[in-house]
């Protein structure tokens, strides 16, 4: 039996990368590929902790290696230079695998576990899932005139489950984690509505969002662990800074 979760990662991390080739010389097809490698690695996923569905562990667990897949594969579609799609499937396939390493350690070799390893590879896979839909968002509302409306919902339950999930990770009571979730959502949802009536492009938008949300996580995260210094503060603003007038001072202005 644990030699079937031993390989888990490795076969995972395979299915992905074939639902990306597949999507690369077929893209005719390529919802067909990104529904069919997603189930394929939620079931994965779900026997590598032994579907315990009753607890949040294995919601998170599950959720974030399926929104991070499809989203990932999604943010396929939009892309046209054959590089780009390469890049985003070697570094897709290769976080999956990873983080299905770091579950399986956690869950079945926890003497190896190394400490805080899931919860730092969690938090670099909400960011990118936070990148990755919103600029299917505002791709979708670019390209096919999608109403605000329609996904301003699913971002705000998007956000509730990445800020939640994350400070699950991290320990954190449930009752605060729920406060903090809820305010980060509303937060998302408002920042996603406002980049949406800028010139700017979509995978301009959705760096900023994503930036936005790493510095929440990372700000509420130390505070509520009592973490938050001074330094850490000055930290956090500084490279936010930076990289927010790195990301508006490169962007395509439309």
């Amino acid at each position: 039996m644990i030699l079937i979760h031993r390989i888990t990662p490795f076969v995972l991390g395979l299915i992905v990368a074939l639902g990306f080739l597949f999507s690369y010389f077929w893209p005719s097809y390529i919802l067909a590929f990104i529904a069919i490698t997603t189930v394929l690695s939620a079931v994965l996923i779900g026997r590598l902790v032994n579907w315990g569905v009753k607890s949040f562990q294995f919601w998170n667990f599950i959720g974030t290696s399926i929104l991070f897949i499809s989203s990932s594969m999604g943010l396929f579609m939009f892309f046209e230079n054959s590089l780009e799609k390469i890049g985003l499937a070697l570094v897709s396939s290769l976080a999956v695998f990873l983080y299905a390493e770091h579950v399986f350690t956690y869950r079945h070799t926890p003497a190896a576990y190394k400490t805080y390893s899931l919860e730092h590879l969690s938090l670099v896979l909400h960011i990118m899932i936070v990148f990755f839909l919103s600029a299917i968002g505002y791709g979708l509302i670019m390209f096919l005139q999608v109403s605000l409306w329609i996904l301003g919902p699913l971002l705000f339950l998007l956000g509730l489950f990445v800020i939640y999930g994350m400070f699950w990770v991290s320990k954190v009571e449930h009752q605060r984690a729920l406060i903090y979730a809820f305010a980060g959502a509303t937060l998302l949802l408002e920042l996603f509505i406002a980049m949406a009536y800028l010139p700017t492009g979509f995978y301009t938008n959705a760096a900023v969002i994503a930036l936005a949300v790493y510095l929440f996580l990372g700000l509420s995260r130390a505070h509520v662990l009592e973490k938050l210094t001074k330094s850490i503060l000055i930290r956090y603003v500084a490279l936010g800074s930076a990289m927010f007038l790195a990301v508006l001072g490169t962007a395509q202005w439309i």
